[in-house]
């Protein structure tokens, strides 16, 4: 079992739920992006991939349960992406919920990088990485960021009033999010608290970024 010191994240989880329930008007949205999968720790580009979760994502996935634990009950509805790492990471860390309280939706699911999946991303460039770095550049068979921020906003459009839980990926969150102050793609299984104007369905500000910390294990 990881031991990983919450402190921070209880005291950022405590006053966000807080304040998500006395708003009026507004949708609070939180966050997490997948724990470590195969692919991350093989460095490729996985995408649509349906990577599962390594042994130590799992690990990553499970510790958040001691969080969550305390929240669950409070959210309007529990979501996750269809792909196999964010609904293992899902599982893990709420305990398994029914499947009937967990919805999947390929809308939240991580950018396609079309013939480009499986590439090592160390193996490629500069001039690439950084052609791949702008939210406009449409990936060969696959879509480009701006479109994973607008099928985003599909997912938000359908979400009532309330305080929702997503477990998602890095594309999403940062394609939703960079102008909020996301630039740059999250650890793995950090979370990500935002708020949600309930009439326009835009997001209106980040409220808080929580980076799950880096830490070295035999694995």
């Amino acid at each position: 079992m990881l031991k990983i010191n919450f402190s921070g994240l209880h005291s950022k989880l405590s006053k966000f739920m807080t304040n998500a329930s006395k708003s009026k008007g507004s949708s609070y949205l939180l966050f997490v992006r997948n724990a470590e999968s195969s692919g991350n720790l093989s460095g490729t580009l996985t995408g649509w991939m349906d990577a599962e979760l390594s042994e130590y994502g799992r690990k990553q996935a499970f510790s958040l349960n001691e969080v969550l634990v305390d929240y669950e009950d409070e959210f309007s509805t529990l979501n996750c992406s269809d792909l196999k790492r964010s609904v293992q990471t899902a599982n893990y860390a709420l305990g398994f919920p029914s499947e009937s309280d967990l919805v999947q939706d390929k809308l939240i699911r991580e950018c396609s990088y079309g013939e480009m999946e499986g590439i090592h991303f160390d193996s490629m460039p500069d001039s690439q990485k950084e052609q791949i770095s702008d939210p406009s550049y449409v990936f060969p068979g696959g879509e480009s960021f701006n479109q994973v921020r607008d099928r985003g906003q599909i997912f938000l459009n359908k979400l009532p009033e309330g305080t929702h839980l997503v477990f998602t990926h890095a594309g999403v969150i940062c394609s939703l999010l960079q102008d909020y102050g996301v630039a740059e793609m999250p650890e793995t299984c950090s979370f990500v608290g935002a708020t949600l104007d309930s009439d326009s369905k835009e997001l209106k500000m980040l409220e808080f970024l929580w980076e799950y910390p880096v830490i070295s294990e035999d694995i």
